[in-house]
């Protein structure tokens, strides 16, 4: 009798597994930095519409000649500001809103100068109506997932923004 090679094609089911976990390493590689990708541009856009923001206010004060309070809430993420009519330092319902703005999801607001101790409730910004402030301002953006810090200094002698991105958490004593 003679005796039949076998012709056998195809895979087996080990060659199988070991396809589908490569494929699913490099899909799960590709989403967490796709996700840090995401999460490090939200921080870049918040930082930037912030800094828009203080720009805007600094003009605002300096067109109008009116006193514009800015508030920079710790808690909510969130930061107000408004034509402070009546000079109390508080919004009152009759008092303009220019404009409100809320952080992202993922990314925190901190208060404090660099260096110095981290406020953790709110912070005031008084610009004069000639676009001036009353001091030296800086507080922090936080990107929660990636621990990238982005920080903004106000300058008090014409109310102008300034990024500093590259801020280390040994700076700021976190």
């Amino acid at each position: 009798m003679k005796e039949r090679k076998r012709n056998i094609k195809g895979v087996t089911i080990l060659e199988i597994m070991v396809v589908v976990a490569i494929v699913g390493i490099l899909t799960t590689m590709s989403v967490v930095g796709f996700r840090n990708m995401t999460n490090h541009q939200k921080l870049i856009s918040d930082t930037n519409n912030t800094a828009a923001l203080l720009k805007y206010i600094s003009s605002e004060a300096k067109t109008s000649r009116k006193p514009i309070r800015v508030k920079l809430d710790y808690t909510n993420e969130k930061i107000t500001a408004w034509v402070d009519l009546d000079g109390d330092t508080l919004y009152d319902g009759g008092e303009i809103v220019l404009k409100e703005i809320t952080m992202q999801e993922g990314i925190d607001l901190y208060g404090g100068m660099v260096g110095a101790a981290i406020n953790t409730n709110q912070q005031m910004v008084h610009y004069y109506d000639d676009g001036t402030l009353e001091k030296n301002v800086t507080f922090l953006i936080k990107g929660e997932t990636t621990g990238e810090f982005k920080a903004i200094s106000i300058n008090k002698m014409n109310g102008w923004p300034e990024l500093i991105t590259d801020v280390s958490p040994s700076l700021i004593g976190l």
